[in-house]
C-alpha cells in the first residue's frame, strides 16, 4: 500500500513490547512480520534476519507459522528483491 516504512515502525513496537512482556510466540510472529514489512520497505537483507531469528524462535515452540516465515526466507534467498513481494508496487509488465 505505499507504506512500509510506517509498518515497519509499528512492527519494531511491536517487536519492543512482546519482548519487554517475555512472550516468545508472539516474538516468533512479530519477527515475521517485521520481516515482510523490511522486505515491502526494500531492506532485504533486515528482513532475512528477522525472518531466520523468527524461524528460530518458532521451530523451538513447535510453531505452525515456523513453516510460513521458512518459505520466506528460503524464496529471498533465491529471487530478486521485487519479486519477493506479491503485492509489490511494481507494474503489471515487469511481473511477467
Amino acid at each position: 500500500m505505499g507504506r512500509s516504512g510506517e509498518a515497519v515502525g509499528y512492527s519494531r513496537q511491536a517487536l519492543s513490547v512482546v519482548q519487554e512482556t517475555g512472550d516468545r510466540h508472539g516474538e516468533g510472529i512479530t519477527l515475521s512480520k517485521l520481516g515482510t514489512a523490511l522486505c515491502a520497505d526494500g531492506q532485504t537483507n533486515a528482513a532475512r534476519r528477522c525472518w531466520h531469528d523468527s524461524v528460530a524462535i518458532l521451530d523451538g515452540l513447535d510453531g505452525p507459522k515456523a513453516a510460513e516465515t521458512r518459505m520466506l526466507l528460503e524464496n529471498s534467498m533465491h529471487a530478486k528483491p521485487a519479486s519477493m513481494m506479491p503485492n509489490s508496487r511494481r507494474s503489471h509488465a515487469e511481473r511477467h
